[in-house]
């Protein structure tokens, strides 16, 4: 299972118990002592929308907009295209950081319009925020690992990390990253080989390294929340959850392919079906949640609600068409309570 190599022996008898204790608290609302030692302020670009301040933002046919948390007083901010094909960009301190749809650098321009300013010369991908600085990956695929500080206006590599990252997630103050290379291929049918990658962290500052194994769909295959890693082993498409304070590890549920979010006291999945479901923390117990699709990376919870875009891969899998349903909002069980904006295929707005 996937668990820490330097713990490797110590885990199963008293395992599942200190799990269950654990989980247990986390379903009564107690955090274990990792998840209280840092405050996760990083956020993520994993999609072509995101909440910032009262206003969930997003990039709609090439400009950015934004929005009420209930779909209304929709408002043009930006005559921008801050997705692009690359669907990443974030906000931090009334700026926007984005990947510029044609020279793939990183740019920022203010949320008023003001201050577009070219960051890098080289291509970059998977931007975060961590600590008011923009972190991301030099290149394509794999790359080293950077952040920008706008406050002396430099970029800077993460020293901590040598060699190159295929993604990286920072939660509180630990890095969860992989190494694994990824392999550059122009057909849909070799999508599996990468989908297997081992998983690895540390604190921001180089210590308390950890080696997890290798984990299934890479980004996708690992969730941090509450002291709390869940990942979906390689091997048997497992789903696993490890106490990130005791290293106690314990298997919870079958058949899992992609991991998502948490909510509601459930872990939000994919498997073969058409349909997404959720694995109780409490039991394991899979329910369907039939009103979200088979792939749903864009995947944010904001207060009571889940939002999120989805894929049509349920649909045969045609990568040639790039449709995402517009933007939906769920309850925490995962049944639709409205749909917040259209659809949109290859970048233009789609009825579909």
């Amino acid at each position: 299972r996937c668990r820490p190599k330097k713990e490797a022996g110590l885990m199963r008898k008293r395992g599942i118990l200190a799990l269950a204790l654990t989980l247990a608290m986390l379903w009564c609302g107690a955090a274990p002592a990792y998840a209280a030692a840092a405050e996760n302020d990083c956020h993520l670009s994993y999609g072509y929308f995101q909440k910032y301040g009262d206003y969930l933002y997003y990039d709609y046919d090439m400009c950015l907009y934004r929005m009420n948390l209930d779909g209304s007083r929709k408002t043009k901010i930006l005559n921008e295209n801050v997705a692009g094909d690359s669907e990443q960009f974030v906000i931090e301190n009334d700026v926007v950081y984005y990947v510029d749809s044609e020279s793939g650098a990183l740019c920022r321009i203010g949320l008023n319009g003001t201050g577009k300013q070219k960051l890098t010369t080289q291509k970059v991908g998977s931007l975060s925020v961590y600590d008011h600085c923009v972190y991301y990956v030099v290149g394509v695929l794999d790359g080293p690992l950077y952040f920008y500080d706008p406050v002396t206006g430099t970029n800077e590599r993460f020293a901590p990390i040598s060699g190159d990252v295929s993604f990286y997630r920072i939660a509180g103050d630990t890095i969860f990253y992989s190494q694994t290379p990824f392999i550059e291929s122009n057909s849909p049918s070799d999508w599996w080989i990468n989908a297997d990658s081992e998983l690895e962290s540390m604190k921001m500052d180089g210590t308390d390294r950890r080696d997890y194994g290798y984990i299934r769909s890479r980004e996708y295959g690992f969730l941090v929340q509450d002291g709390m890693l869940y990942t979906v082993c390689s091997q048997d498409h497992t789903l696993s959850a490890c106490n990130l304070d005791t290293l106690e590890s314990a298997d919870l549920a079958n058949g899992v392919y992609q991991i998502f979010g948490i909510a509601g006291g459930s872990v939000f999945a994919s498997g073969t079906g058409d349909a997404m479901f959720r694995v109780s923390l409490a039991n394991g117990t899979k329910y369907l949640a039939p009103a979200m699709k088979y792939s749903c990376p864009n995947f944010r919870i904001y207060g009571p609600y889940i939002y999120a875009s989805q894929t049509n891969l349920g649909g045969g899998f045609d990568l040639s068409v790039n449709t995402v349903d517009g933007i939906s909002r769920f309850d925490l069980n995962g049944n639709l309570v409205g749909r917040l904006t259209a659809s949109i295929q290859n970048g233009e707005p789609y009825d579909g």
